[in-house]
This record gives structure tokens, sequence and C-alpha cells, in this order.
């Protein structure tokens, strides 16, 4: 029987197979990250929604043409990128505020005292979401994948299609912008976000 810890190559191989009843493994695995990458440059979860459901389905049925070069993840990461640019381009950036997921690894930090980190988590959801929901799309993207996603340097350029040079420079202005906000409006920031 296969579950959600057999590993994305194998589900693959059996889908490949026939068992297409298989793919909604990899969709739980990777529909909340997708999702939180979607919203972080769509900005509207509607449009989010449709265009996460539009990526599986592009996923699924290219999956007879996926070489399995890099993890499947980057590769469906990569077609939710590609869809949001198509979208944003198609549509023109809108003003509209979507729900921003969360980044586990700002909320749940450690307590050191600040006054985020003293919040509750709910309350911090709710600032690091305004934080993120300000910052550039492109600073608030690399934060979403390389902490959220938890995607190295190499995986991020894969999927955004810049240089290794140009990823480490976003995610560095964007560790710094973050910071900024953060520092602006509590006057300390957490250990945890250093």
């Amino acid at each position: 029987m296969t579950g959600l810890r057999d590993s994305d190559s194998e589900i693959i191989g059996r889908i490949r197979e026939g068992e297409t009843a298989l793919f909604s493994h990899l969709v739980e695995r990777y529909k909340d990250v997708s999702y939180s990458l979607a919203c972080s440059l769509l900005r509207n979860d509607h449009d989010a929604e449709d265009l996460l459901q539009d990526s599986f389905v592009k996923a699924f049925r290219g999956l007879s043409r996926f070489r399995q070069d890099s993890s499947f993840g980057v590769w469906l990461y990569r077609i939710v990128y590609n869809g949001c640019m198509n979208h944003i381009k198609s549509k023109g950036r809108s003003a509209a505020t979507g729900r921003q997921e969360d980044d586990h690894s700002l909320l749940n930090g450690p307590a050191d005292g600040t006054p985020l980190s003293e919040m509750l988590v709910s309350e911090r959801r709710v600032i690091i979401d305004g934080i993120l929901g300000s910052m550039k799309e492109q600073e608030a993207l690399m934060l979403r994948l390389y902490y959220l996603a938890e995607m190295n340097v190499s995986e991020i350029r894969e999927i955004t299609g810049f240089s290794v040079a140009k990823v480490k420079i976003a995610l560095h202005r964007a560790r710094e912008s973050f910071r900024a906000k953060v520092m602006k409006r509590y006057g300390s920031v957490p250990h945890y976000i250093e």
C-alpha cells in the first residue's frame, strides 16, 4: 500500500504504471507550499486556487515527460511559478490583497523576550502575513521558497530561472527588508529572524 511516506520516485513510478489515483499523494504533499508560492506572487486567494488547480493538472498530464533530473517538488514549483508569471502578464498586476500563508520557521521561533516572540502564533501569523504582503513580490517569493519550502539556492535558481548570484542577492535583500520592517514596527527582532 502506498502512503505519504513513500518517495516521490516510487509514487511516480506507480502512477506511470497505471495507478493514477496515487497522484493525490503528491497533491497532498505539495499543495501547501505550492499555494503559498502562488499567493505570494498573485496576492489573491481565488486566482491562487485556480492557478494551483491548473498547475496540478499540468503536472499530472506532463508526468510521463518528467525526467526526474530534479525533484518532483522543484519541477512542480516551476510549473506554479511559470503559471503565476503568465497570469500576471496576461491580467496585469492588480491591487488585490489575498491571504498569505505563514512561514512556519518565523511563526514558531522560540521566545526570546522581544515583542514579536512574546505573541501567540496566531498573532505572529497576522503580522508576518502583513509584512510579507507589503514586501516586493520577489522578496516575499525568496523568503517563502527558502524558509517555507526549505529549498536551497540551486533549487530556487531552477524554479525562477535567476542566476545563483541573483538568488543569493535577492535572498539577502529580502531578509534585510523583512528585518527592517519588523524592527520599524516592533523596535527589535527576535534572534531566530536574524
